[in-house]
């Protein structure tokens, strides 16, 4: 039997960017903002989905070390595969730590910490250059999947698609 998903990295990836990146956005718009009723709430959703994140952050980098060992690849995308590895222990080490900040910030009702808001805005900028090496290992290299469509005998005109 062959399997669908022969690793599970790309399920693990999908939970921690969007964690993350709402925990960031969160953080940052509750800074702005700290004095409207729903502030306080939308900070306590905010390390909520840090530490979540974090945890599925480690969870993606199990699995994504996995698919790192077992993926079949050539030279140029095992290059593409290393920067993306080394940019995802960076941005878990950073998320780390501002989840760990968020923690020692709990006392404050809405918002963050001006230092805690700004390498929040880091880290997310870290995931966000993690995942594009990421796409580039799908999208450009063809790693994780199981057959490429075969563009030489497909024709748009032979057949229609649905309005």
């Amino acid at each position: 039997m062959q399997l669908v998903i022969p690793n599970w990295h790309p399920i693990a990836i999908h939970f921690a960017i969007g964690m993350l990146l709402t925990a960031t956005l969160l953080l940052l718009i509750t800074s702005a903002v700290r004095d409207m009723s729903w502030a306080p709430n939308a900070t306590l959703v905010a390390r909520w989905n840090l530490a979540m994140g974090v945890l599925a952050a480690a969870a993606a980098l199990a699995t994504g070390y996995c698919a790192f060992s077992t993926v079949r690849h050539d030279d140029p995308s095992h290059a593409n595969m290393v920067v993306h590895l080394r940019w995802a222990f960076g941005t878990t080490a950073a998320y780390s730590v501002v989840a760990l900040l968020a923690w020692l910030d709990r006392r404050r009702r809405a918002g963050a910490h001006i230092a805690l808001a700004g390498l929040s805005f880091i880290a997310a900028a870290f995931l966000i250059v993690t995942a594009w090496y990421g796409a580039r290992n799908t999208y450009e290299f063809g790693l994780g999947v199981q057959a490429l469509p075969d563009l030489e005998h497909h024709h748009h005109d032979e057949h229609a698609h649905a309005d």
